[in-house]
């Protein structure tokens, strides 16, 4: 497991949304959607958006949380969300 996977989890817990640069969006469900069949509060949900960018408040908490500078994080940040995005095409 990488050392990002448990921040961006506490990260997503907190904000309850979170976005990825040519990847989308992970959040929580606000509210009980009507679908079939239906979709209940709190539910993980993933949209795809080639054009989202990474969440800037991401970047800063993960810099908070391991006490580093954010141009390496990002950096880091950036290659992580490379393989995700390898993963997520295989």
């Amino acid at each position: 497991m990488n050392q990002y996977d448990l921040l961006i989890a506490d990260y997503l817990s907190e904000k309850k949304s979170v976005s990825f640069e040519k990847i989308g969006t992970l959040s929580f469900s606000d509210n009980t959607i009507e679908a079939e069949p239906a979709i209940p509060k709190g539910t993980l949900q993933f949209s795809y958006d080639k054009k989202a960018i990474t969440d800037p408040g991401l970047i800063e908490y993960i810099a908070r949380r391991t006490n580093k500078n954010k141009g390496l994080i990002l950096s880091d940040l950036e290659s992580y969300i490379e393989l995700m995005r390898q993963f997520i095409n295989i």
